[in-house]
């Protein structure tokens, strides 16, 4: 599962884009950053260029609370079949 990989997610106008700009941060790092919340998630993002690596290092430095989660959780739910 890939959310990030198909695109609306972080897409401009997407629901991850107005949380993200609050906080400060791409969506892509705010999705990476919600996956690492999750207590049994191990995320493994892709990079292929430094800044796109540092980037991803970077989100684990966003702290979500619980209410930027649930809104998460709301907006983007997790997918329900494999």
């Amino acid at each position: 599962y890939s959310p990030i990989d198909q695109g609306a997610l972080a897409a401009a106008g997407s629901p991850l884009a107005a949380f993200a700009t609050r906080l400060g941060c791409t969506t892509a790092q705010l999705a990476l950053a919600a996956l690492l919340a999750e207590p049994l998630a191990l995320p493994i993002p892709k990079a292929v260029r430094p800044a796109h690596l540092q980037e991803n290092w970077d989100a684990q430095r966003i702290v979500l609370s619980p209410d930027d989660r649930a809104a998460i959780d709301r907006a983007c739910p997790p997918p329900t079949g494999k």
